[in-house]
């Protein structure tokens, strides 16, 4: 497949995602992020994590109160885009959309790069499904949120350390995306692993925790409790994903076995990613990082008690190395899913603003965004399962170099 295919589909879908970043508003959390630049433009950012955000829509009407629980690297972030809405006038809600449309090309481009490396080949019809899938551009274009530019910096912190060979800048990246969200803490295990040497794991433990210590001091000196409370103790909402909707739904023992899972699913969860990354670093040659956090998110999706819909873009970049049909298999349920859920939240078309607190109830609507859901898990397990079966000759300590067979045959 001619690589002229692949340039016109990120082409296409970074346009289709400028156009959603314009002519709309997003999703609640859009308001949230509107909301905080506004109070750190008009109060300053040392209380963000002490009181609760006053949340308004896109007519300055109050929504609702919300925690901050955002890395503190991110309070400098929205000072900084309310700078950019100062000299050009483009609001925070859609200034931040476009730098994710802009980073998701970086991380086709680094994606391509990677596996380049990796396989020798650039998977091209693979790679297409990636960039396109529909999921990915509409939590990038609509949603409104942080996790894309937290993808871009993961996989250029494994681009710099899996293909060049420099793992000081790898580092470095990996503690800017754990900046933007808490979420690569998940990985942190298997990057510390990873190194083989004590000086490496050292700088892998060091850096982060400095990054993170020099852009919190603010807060560390004045409300430091506050601040772990609000990025640390955060929890996603359960009962909406996998195992945390499924077993409510088990006669007699379902709604006990459901309320164990969600208080104790993310310590059970850790011990599985710790458990895993032990696993793929015990040989002398570990498995290659983009293949680890493939599989960390993999298992990640699987086991969550936890669920924001904006999570699907987690997984995308990672799963290029899968067969065309089960990348197309996930991102056609992933997409499916978020469209009616989307649909949902702005109360039909045309999509505007998804405020999920004031969408009306309709039965058949939600069946039909539960089922998608389920489907769209099961298509991870899917994945799972690929992986397991055609990668496990690494984890019986063959040599590193072997991938995915399906995947060098593109």
């Amino acid at each position: 497949m001619n690589f002229k295919w692949l340039v016109i589909a990120v082409i296409l879908v970074t346009l289709c995602k400028i156009a959603l970043a314009t002519l709309t508003y997003g999703t609640n959390d859009a308001s949230m992020w509107e909301s905080s630049a506004s109070i750190i433009e008009s109060r300053g950012g040392q209380a963000i994590y002490v009181n609760l955000v006053d949340v308004v829509d896109p007519h300055g009407r109050f929504v609702y109160r919300e925690i901050f629980n955002h890395p503190p690297f991110m309070v400098y972030f929205l000072a900084g885009l309310n700078k950019i809405q100062k000299t050009t006038g483009i609001p925070v809600h859609v200034s931040l959309r476009l730098l994710d449309a802009f980073c998701d090309v970086g991380t086709i481009l680094l994606t391509a790069g990677i596996l380049w490396h990796l396989l020798g080949v650039i998977p091209v019809m693979r790679m297409v499904l990636v960039a396109t899938a529909p999921a990915w551009v509409f939590i990038s274009g609509f949603h409104c949120n942080s996790d894309p530019l937290m993808l871009f910096l993961l996989i250029l912190a494994v681009y710099c350390i899996d293909v060049r060979g420099w793992k000081l800048a790898g580092i470095c990246c990996f503690a800017l995306a754990a900046g933007i969200k808490m979420v690569p803490i998940i990985l942190a295990p298997a990057l510390f692993l990873y190194f083989r040497t004590w000086r490496d794991r050292l700088l892998a433990v060091a850096i982060p925790a400095g990054f993170f210590a020099l852009t919190a001091l603010p807060w560390l000196l004045t409300s430091p409790w506050a601040l772990f409370h609000r990025t640390l103790g955060y929890g996603s909402l359960t009962g909406r994903w996998g195992f945390g909707y499924l077993l409510p739904q088990i006669p007699l023992a379902g709604g006990l076995a459901a309320r164990a899972f969600n208080s104790q699913g993310r310590n059970f969860l850790l011990l599985v990613l710790i458990g895993a990354s032990w696993l793929l670093n015990r040989g002398r040659r570990p498995v290659p990082l983009y293949y680890q956090f493939g599989l960390l998110f993999l298992l990640f999706f699987c086991l969550t008690p936890g669920f924001g819909i904006q999570y699907l873009a987690w997984l995308t970049p990672w799963i290029a190395i899968f067969p065309a049909a089960a990348i197309a298999g996930f991102t056609v349920a992933g997409g499916l899913y978020c469209a009616v859920v989307y649909t949902y939240w702005c109360n039909g078309l045309p999509w505007f603003y998804a405020n999920s607190l004031a969408a009306p109830h309709y039965p058949l609507v939600n069946a039909l965004g539960n089922a998608l859901g389920v489907i769209a898990w099961l298509s991870v397990l899917v994945l799972l399962a690929i992986w397991w079966n055609d990668y496990k000759r690494v984890l019986e300590k063959q040599p590193a170099e072997v991938t995915l067979s399906r995947a060098a045959a593109s």
